[in-house]
């Protein structure tokens, strides 16, 4: 619990008290969150709550405070340390039994998110459930609602932009694949005789087309017909912009007069017809920061906010037809308008820069009116699109048993006005000449109106010998009151030499509820108008009234259709006719439809009885006709019988399929994982397939759904919808993919499935002394990386049990990551290793298992084991109670550096006295860099004899003490380090770190050594031995606090030493080196050198001549430094002997003392030492750090 008075009970829960609750929240949110069950009461996570239902939630785990906006509403707190809680005007005081922290965060008793926000949380004890009632509306749930909208909006803009999924199965051309055949056999029986009618109609694929006809038979007592229609061959090629279409065989003309004919025509006119014109775009003036909402037909295909200046604009595709564009306008104080606009395009429309053409070439199958012979036609139309609103068409048309000359040739052009008036002219000579308008408005109100002047009395293009003709039409919708109303009114006049011919009608309609009422008046008149009926004018009326199949209708009522109709005769003032119909559905395949109804002018009855009935196979109607003292009994039976050749199956359907495609889809599990049906694969029975923007017929077979009444040559969209297979363990190879269809037959289409995977591993918590505990109730987010093309990405939310394992299964094959709910390590105050875990599901038959991931959660400020250890060229002692030489090889040799100082005579003092105490001599190195003294040893020691003579110093002195590693070099070497201290315990370590760093500029951390758990503190890395050296001289810097550094070059300080001089160059590992740039330097100067081998087993090449005079030393040093191939050169200073002592020690100094920094880099500064002269006795030789 939350403040120092609750923690110990906080503390005191444990795993077994967490339980985990299903939580549901209107179909939107179902997730498991964790709960604790303390006291016969369950204790809720605020965010495992908070966060599936996107409420507002900031955690300040350190101070236990939880905040946020509740719904917009207002600002919340909740102050566990407090123990106050506040939301509005809703202030709750609360106690320790109100709350419970955990490791994973906070939880909360059910009463105080009522208290507070009125969200009413039932928990069902019994199925470990809970449930969530609340007079607001989750964000969850809006957006989800949101989400629903724009896919409805997305899948609205797919389909009418026309995209595709990826295309996995494109038209597969055979040389021959026998397909469909469509029937339709009737009979009819009366008294006078019976006759018998078929029609046949054949299609299948043909040396990569398509080959269809109809064939139309009759047999009586007295005669046999038989001819055939539409037989021709067909191929189609898509996306070819010359060439589209090439058919042979019988086909119908699109020229001025449509004529049936036998030959070839070829087209450019896509296969697929075109769907989308081109773009356009809706702007206009809001209130700043409105929601705009764009509708087409009623569905929502786009929507913005408009800018700080109101503005909004809109780029939507037009399509083909009549669209209605509704544009929704939500202010953001709420109030909505809107304004509607309509487009229409006509089919004969092409965008910019567009050219089509057809042509038909043969003869007729009909003689034309005024010829007996069946001559010879063809037909060449051209159209192109000029801008986004012109149209221009031409052509030629002729007709050997019409044409005596010229053929006849014809032009148009077509003009969208605005958005919605469309303007068309055409002429063709020895024809007509031709204007149409019209114009339809968002009501749907319309007006047309058609003019044709006729220059040819006559003939194929005038066969009713008209002078010209006007035609009109008007609709529009209105309403009275509620009372909608919807008036049409049309004519058509033609004015010849003999008179004039107009026809008229007019037509209202009404709806009442489930009733639709129409009242019409029709009349024909010949010469001028009159308003008196003619004897074929009539006035009709219609009602029709659907019963709905709601309970509360009577059960003989419901689903019933009714129909009444009458004609009334106005020029006899009497009624002509009457029916009453009825029908509805008997079951769920049948229908029955009786009529009834009496002609007063011929004064019969008429009662028509029809039954219909739909098998799978095919459909049935059977009809009674009676009249007068007739009666007829007709039988009809039709369907369609596709072969499916690759399952070598026949398929019957009682839908006509020919000139139409289907396909045959084939669900499998791949148990050999070849990606290919195969004997032993077993296939899925399952209906689990989706098509878009078709609605064509379902039906399976021995495992196989197939899919008919498709168009042939298409494009579709198809999904495997995974929640229709049966064994959820399987998943698709594809989900969402795009087929073209082939004509007269069923596409086959395999889809591969495979056993989803399985994968399970543990999530550890590393603890303060580096063991490993598992961590339950912790969310993990499961996301597919780069699904594959054609399916879609997979995510899930997982928990970890109780000991911090974690299961899943049903995973899709492919490549994942795992990652812990951030929201929980900010609370943790941890961080993931890895930051996101990478595995992989393969797709196997068998399905994969992956197991033993691995996630460790790190505590902020741990040290994780580093199984590398840096190169650590120097360790301190003196700070810590470790040896300095644990890790090290075992042949590593180690120097000792014992203290610095500011002056040589404390270094002195100090140097003698340490002698005695490590019995073994010792060198004085001067740093010019930062004016130190330093005494070091002047052997090298193994590890054992190291630690004895650093407890002797120690017992001697305490002190910071340095040793200096001289083990082999590390070829991965990426810089040196300096090791401070060694400790078992993280916290010594980092108190050091602190102190030290405000005395060091160079980075210091901490390194936790995998080997040994211990706890290094490094200085580092350092770019060279040098830089490393430099900083160390200062940590072991022995003061008396009143020692101030002395420059060296001050020349009355170093005359008195009474020393030699001489200059070193190089130091190198093997005497070969050493003599070939020996060899090299005295080529370029008159400088003599000469060889010397130190204690440390190196080759130093000095300068033979020496001196007591520091201005020639200088002119010496000069030389050297000018040439330039040589890499840092050192100076050597040699001593012959201190006035009145006996000299022990080797002083050490650097170039640097002897030329100004300034003038010449670092890379160019001598290194100097001094030693004993060999006549003033035998000290020992000095080691170059």
């Amino acid at each position: 619990m939350v403040s120092a008075f609750g923690w110990q009970k906080a503390e005191a829960q444990t795993a077994d008290q967490e339980v985990f609750l299903q939580f549901r929240h209107q179909t939107v949110v179902n997730t498991y969150i964790s709960a604790i069950y303390e006291q016969d009461q369950f204790y809720l996570s605020v965010s495992e709550l908070f966060s599936p239902l996107q409420i507002d939630l900031n955690v300040d785990s350190g101070n236990l405070v939880l905040s946020g906006n509740y719904l917009g509403k207002g600002e919340y707190t909740i102050n566990l340390n407090t123990r106050r809680s506040q939301f509005l005007d809703r202030e709750i005081d609360l106690t320790v039994d109100d709350f419970i922290i955990s490791d994973l965060g906070f939880y909360l008793l059910p009463e105080v998110f009522y208290k507070l926000f009125e969200m009413e949380f039932i928990i069902d004890f019994s199925n470990l459930s809970v449930a969530l009632i609340s007079p607001d509306t989750m964000p969850v749930v809006s957006q989800r609602e949101r989400e629903r909208q724009r896919e409805r909006m997305m899948r609205t803009r797919r389909e009418l932009m026309r995209e595709y999924y990826p295309l996995r199965f494109d038209r597969k051309q055979q040389v021959f694949n026998a397909g469909f055949l469509d029937y339709n056999l009737t009979a009819n029986y009366n008294r006078a005789g019976s006759n018998f009618l078929y029609t046949t109609s054949v299609g299948s694929e043909l040396f990569g087309g398509d080959l269809q006809g109809t064939l139309f038979g009759s047999y009586s007592q007295t005669a046999t017909s038989l001819r055939s229609s539409g037989l021709r061959w067909r191929y189609g090629i898509r996306d070819n912009e010359w060439i589209s279409t090439l058919t042979a065989g019988q086909s119908s003309s699109q020229g001025l007069a449509p004529a049936a004919y036998t030959g070839i025509r070829v087209t450019n006119e896509p296969i697929e017809p075109r769907f989308l014109y081109g773009e356009t775009a809706f702007t206009g003036s809001v209130e700043p920061n409105s929601e705009v909402e764009l509708y087409r037909n009623n569905a929502l295909v786009d929507y913005v906010m408009a800018d700080e200046t109101g503005q909004y604009r809109f780029t939507v595709p037009i399509t083909y037809g009549s669209s209605n564009y509704n544009i929704r306008v939500f202010s953001p104080t709420g109030e909505m308008t809107q304004r509607d606009a309509r487009l229409q395009v006509p089919f004969n429309f092409l965008p910019p820069g567009e050219v089509t053409y057809y042509v038909d070439a043969g003869r007729l199958d009909n003689p034309i009116s005024g010829s007996t012979d069946r001559g010879f036609m063809s037909n060449l139309n051209v159209n192109a699109g000029i801008t986004n609103r012109l149209t221009a068409s031409g052509g030629v048309e002729y007709f050997e048993d019409f044409h005596d000359g010229l053929p006849t040739f014809k032009t148009g052009i077509s003009s969208r006005i605005f958005t919605n008036y469309l303007l068309s002219l055409e002429a063709a000579n020895d024809a007509f000449y031709r204007a149409s308008a019209s114009v339809i408005y968002p009501n749907n109100a319309s007006i047309n109106l058609d003019y044709t002047n006729y220059n040819v009395q006559g003939g194929i293009y005038n066969p009713s010998r008209n002078l010209s003709s006007v035609r009109a039409n008007v609709f529009t919708p209105f309403e009275i009151g509620s009372l909608p109303l919807f008036f049409r009114w049309s004519v058509t006049n033609e004015q010849r030499e003999t008179a004039a011919v107009t026809r008229y009608r007019v037509d209202l309609n009404t709806r009442f509820g489930r009733a639709n009422i129409r009242l019409g008046y029709r009349d024909s008149q010949v010469g001028p108008l009159s308003f008196q009926s003619t004897p074929v004018a009539r006035l009709s009326t219609s009602t029709t009234y659907n019963f709905s199949r709601s309970r509360e209708i009577p059960r003989a009522l419901r689903g019933v259709f009714l129909r009444g109709q009458m004609n009334f005769i106005p020029a006899q003032d009497r009624v002509e006719d009457i029916e009453l119909q009825f029908s509805r559905n008997i079951t769920q395949n049948g229908r029955i439809q009786i009529a009834g109804g009496r002609n007063f002018i011929g004064g019969f009855n008429l009662l028509r009885f029809t039954f219909t009935f739909d098998f799978n196979a095919f459909r049935t109607n059977t009809s009674v006709r009676t009249t007068r003292n007739s009666t007829t009994l007709t039988q009809s039976a039709r369907g369609s019988v596709g072969y499916d050749s690759h399952h070598n199956k026949f398929l019957y359907t009682n839908r006509q399929q020919v000139g139409r495609s289907g396909v045959a889809v084939r669900l499998f599990v791949d148990n050999n994982s070849s990606g290919v049906y195969e004997e032993g694969d077993d296939l899925i029975a399952d209906n689990a397939i989706r098509i878009d923007r078709a609605g064509g017929t379902r039906f399976s077979k021995d495992g196989i759904s197939y899919i008919s009444q498709l168009q042939p040559y298409r494009q579709y969209n198809l999904t495997i919808n995974k929640g229709a297979i049966s064994n959820p363990l399987l998943v698709p190879n594809l989900e969402q993919f795009s087929i073209v269809t082939d004509p007269n037959q069923y596409k086959l289409i395999d889809i591969p499935f495979y056993m989803s995977g399985i994968f399970d591993g543990m999530v550890y918590r590393i603890n303060p002394d580096g063991t490993k505990s598992g961590l339950g109730g912790l969310r993990l987010y499961l996301q597919q990386v780069d699904p594959p093309e054609g399916t879609q990405r997979y995510s899930d939310e997982l928990r970890t049990f109780s000991d911090g394992s974690f299961y899943a299964y049903e995973i899709p094959p492919g490549d994942y990551t795992l990652e812990v709910d951030p929201s929980q390590l900010n609370f943790l105050n941890a961080e993931s290793d890895p930051g996101k875990l990478e595995f992989t599901i393969r797709s196997l038959a068998e399905g994969d298992f992956v197991e033993g991931l691995e996630i460790n959660l790190i505590p902020d400020g741990y040290l994780v084991p580093d199984e590398k250890r840096p190169v650590i060229t120097a360790s301190l002692s003196g700070y810590d109670r470790f040896s300095f030489t644990d890790g090290y090889k075992p042949d590593c040799m180690f120097t000792i550096q014992a203290g610095s100082f500011f002056n040589f005579t404390d270094a002195f003092e100090f140097a003698e006295e340490a002698e005695r105490i490590i019995e073994d001599g010792l060198d004085i190195v001067y740093n010019s860099r930062n004016g130190l003294y330093s005494v070091r040893s002047s052997s090298a020691y193994s590890s054992d004899v190291l630690q004895t003579l650093l407890n002797r110093l120690r017992a001697w002195r305490e002190q910071v003490t340095a040793v200096i590693s001289r083990c082999d070099a590390d070829p991965d070497n990426q810089g040196h380090f300096m090791q401070l201290g060694v400790y078992s315990e993280q916290t010594e370590a980092e108190n050091l770190k602190q102190r030290l760093s405000e005395e060091m500029d160079v980075e210091l951390y901490i390194h936790l050594d995998a080997t040994d758990g211990l706890f290094r503190v490094l200085a580092g890395p350092y770019r060279s031995e040098r830089a490393l050296m430099d900083e160390l001289q200062k940590l072991i810097f022995v003061s008396d606090g009143e020692d101030q550094p002395t420059a060296l070059n001050d020349m009355s300080v170093i005359e008195d030493t009474g020393y030699r001089y001489g200059l070193t160059l190089q130091e190198f590992s093997d005497s070969e080196s050493a003599i070939t740039f020996l060899e090299e330097i005295e080529l370029l100067t008159d400088i003599h050198l000469e060889i010397v081998q130190s204690d440390s087993v190196t080759f130093q090449v000095i300068t033979k001549e020496q001196t007591d005079n520091l201005q020639e030393l200088q002119e010496i040093s000069d030389k050297l430094t000018a040439i330039s191939d040589l890499i840092e050169p050192v100076g050597q200073l040699i001593p012959v002997g201190i006035p009145g002592t006996e000299p022990e020690v080797t002083e050490i100094f650097e170039e640097a003392e002897f030329t100004e920094t300034d003038h010449h880099p670092p890379s160019s500064l001598y290194r100097n030492e001094i030693r004993y002269n060999e006549d003033a006795g035998s000290l020992g030789r000095c080691l170059f750090p």
